[in-house]
């Protein structure tokens, strides 16, 4: 399986080659997911692939936000800069960028803010000629099986670092909270803020989930057929991503040491880790306690006199180490260590003027000697160098399977003394990607070279064997070709569309109908023809209860209105129209041709002067997540069999209020509304209405 690496700077680009990566993934500047990172640049990008293949090291590029129609030309620029560079795939969101990708034979893979969570979806990018899926972390191991059995599709699947408590691909908490979109690479993160619950009244983390680890279940995985283990971190720092590739590179080597979890919480955990959707339930998934990195424990308060802190641990303390402080089970506080006197049995003195309570747990969260070693990694590979010295110079070097050989014309008689072997082997060094690991130097009697110009010849032949080796590598790389659908003649509509959950109400408004069930496994009659809305989420047991609904309403569709693309995908294969709904984030007019459909909604996010064509979305309220875990339980500590569950509830933080309402599909899932009214005349009145009642 392919270890794939978070590349968020080149230092951290440089630790995961250092640790045992095989691929890295990381943006440009612009029109990836982490534009806060210290992304690489057009002029700087063929440098870092360059290195990546020398080390035979894959380049997956993030190309994974939504984009403007105004921000295409730009865009193309970027993209042109990564092809030019060589790079082995882009990671792709916006399907209204394959109109350029379809321009260069780069593989592309399907990102996991395409919400990709079940067959359908996969067959769907299948046929346009995606060569990867990124899954979504909520995907099951039933549905990861059936991709596998029945596509030709690389499976991509997150085993470590941060997850996102929305389902994949559909969080608008911050777009509509701040101002500023992680569909555009701006994420605040307000779910990681503290929130009061209805069903509680405690006020915790509620929509903070524990950091993803698997490396005890990789067996598991290669069961199942993944291709590649994702790390999550484009954000972390160098030593997180050198520490957590190094433990998961053992792992899949089989030479884990004892000590490796130990490795893994000092990274960085959210007071715990997690197995994930497919493991843990409700309770393992979220850390409501925690949301900050806490490391590992390793010791706990004893004493204090004064400003001193008696404490006792297994660790070893250093000046420039970073600790937290946990009592309850919560963090009360922490401070970087600029003092530290070890005793004669075992204890440390540290000096530090916050008051915290004795027994107060001790927790290593930063550890300044592993930081310092992923700054400055060398990634200087061994070479063999043999030098004869005749009528011309020769030089000819190997790493592995590779030699390059060349006569260089600047030997000529001595004049006053002869060039000796020991002034040769003095003068063979190596450089920043080599360095020497054996050397043989053979001379004539009576020749003379001179030391800048061998110094000069030195230099190149390793700058031909490096061309060599990135070039041998270069030329076997995959190719990848993208087939844009032509767009379906269905017929364009202009009638005001009307979401509705109860069929009571469908005679109340003057236009079609979409109905949305709250409940999919309570299928009420139906003699008017409508749009039936499809659930974002479709999971396992989840394709039974859509299919009945399918069957059940296929006489009185007027089609279905997809919220994901698996949805597309199943009404091709029932042969029904497509209503591409407000799910979908349709942000560019290009989009929708390559998905296929005529009728659709713009996206929320999408600004006024940037829709061309479509449906405006009209509402009270605007769905900001979906959640796959069930946040009843955290708030009532009730069970499936006892659910406690009854018509909603909310979160609270400050002034804002976030209702919850459960969707019942084959299994439960919960969306989040924020009462953040559009006004539709604002937007634009030109264009058709999707009222969401």
């Amino acid at each position: 399986m392919e270890l794939l690496a978070p590349a968020g700077s080149p230092s951290a680009l440089r630790a995961a080659i250092y640790s045992g990566a095989n691929a890295v993934y990381f943006g440009l500047d612009k029109f990836n997911a982490r534009i806060n990172a210290d992304n690489f640049t057009k002029e700087n990008v063929r440098e870092y692939v360059e290195l990546c293949h020398l080390h035979g090291v894959k380049v997956h590029v993030t190309f994974n936000t939504l984009i403007k129609d105004s921000e295409f030309a730009e865009f193309e620029e970027d993209v042109k800069a990564c092809v030019d560079a060589k790079v082995d795939a882009f990671i792709v969101t916006d399907f209204g960028a394959l109109t350029v990708f379809a321009k260069y034979n780069v593989p592309l893979h399907a990102s996991t803010q395409m919400g990709i969570h079940n067959l359908e979806g996969a067959k769907f990018i299948e046929r346009l000629g995606f060569k990867r899926v990124v899954l979504s972390r909520e995907a099951l191991f039933e549905d990861i099986k059936k991709i596998k059995e029945n596509t030709s599709l690389e499976v991509e699947y997150f085993v470590h670092g941060a997850l996102c408590v929305s389902f994949s691909g559909g969080c608008l908490l911050s777009s509509m909270m701040t101002g500023t979109s992680g569909n555009r690479g701006l994420c605040k993160q307000p779910c990681r803020l503290c929130y009061e619950s209805s069903l509680s009244g405690e006020s915790k983390y509620y929509l903070s989930p524990a950091d993803q680890c698997l490396i005890n279940k990789l067996k598991d995985l290669e069961k199942l057929g993944i291709d590649s283990l994702k790390i999550e971190g484009r954000l972390k720092a160098p030593h997180y991503v050198g520490e957590v590739v190094k433990c998961y590179r053992n792992a899949l080597d089989g030479k884990l040491d004892k000590d490796y979890m130990s490795v893994l919480y000092r990274a960085y955990n959210r007071g715990h880790f997690t197995e994930g959707y497919n493991y843990d339930s409700t309770n393992d998934l979220m850390s409501i306690d925690i949301q900050n990195n806490i490391g590992e424990k390793v010791g706990e308060i004893l004493n204090r006199k004064g400003a001193t802190y008696t404490i006792s641990s297994r660790y070893d303390f250093k000046i420039g180490d970073g600790i937290k402080v946990i009592k309850d089970g919560k963090e009360i506080g922490g401070f970087g260590i600029d003092n530290v006197e070890k005793t004669k049995d075992g204890l440390y003195f540290i000096k530090n003027n916050k008051n915290y309570p004795i027994g107060s747990r001790i927790h290593l969260t930063f550890e300044k000697e592993v930081a310092d070693k992923y700054e400055e990694v060398s990634l200087a590979l061994p070479v063999a160098l043999e030098c004869n010295v005749g009528e011309k110079l020769t030089l000819c070097v190997t790493y592995g399977n590779t030699s390059v050989k060349k006569d260089y014309d600047i030997v000529s008689p001595a004049q006053k003394r002869s060039i000796t072997k020991e002034e040769i082997e003095e003068k063979i060094k190596g450089n920043d990607y080599f360095y020497i690991e054996n050397k043989s130097v053979e001379i004539k009697d009576g020749l003379f070279v001179p030391m800048s110009k061998f110094n000069e010849a030195r230099r190149d032949i390793l700058d031909v064997l490096k061309e060599a080796i990135v070039s041998s590598y270069e030329d076997k790389m995959q190719k990848g070709s993208i087939n844009i659908p032509e767009k379906e003649g269905e017929v364009k509509l202009s009638y005001p569309i009307y979401e509705i959950s109860d069929v009571k109400d469908m005679d109340k408004y003057k236009g079609m109908i979409a109905l949305n069930f709250k409940d999919y496994s309570l299928l009420p009659n139906v003699k008017k023809r409508v749009f039936i809305k499809l659930p974002k989420i479709c999971r396992g047991k989840d394709m039974k209860v859509v299919s009945s609904i399918i069957e059940k309403y296929k006489d009185n569709m007027l089609g279905i209105v997809a919220e994901n693309i698996y949805a597309i995908e199943l009404a091709r294969e029932y042969g029904l129209k497509v209503f591409g709904g407000v799910g979908l984030n349709i942000f560019n007019s290009r989009a929708a041709s390559v998905y296929g459909i005529t009728n659709y909604v713009n996206s929320i996010e999408s600004d006024i002067d940037d829709i061309k064509d479509g449906y405006v979305y009209s509402s009270n309220r605007v769905m900001v997540m979906t959640l796959t875990h069930c946040p009843v339980q955290l708030g009532t500590k009730c069970t499936c069999a006892a659910c406690k569950y009854n018509n909603g509830f909310d979160y609270k933080t400050g002034s804002l209020s976030i209702q919850i309402e459960r969707e019942k599909v084959g299994y439960c899932y919960f969306n989040m509304f924020l009462n953040k009214p559009i006004n539709t005349k604002e937007r634009i009145v030109s264009h058709p209405v999707y009222y969401k009642i």
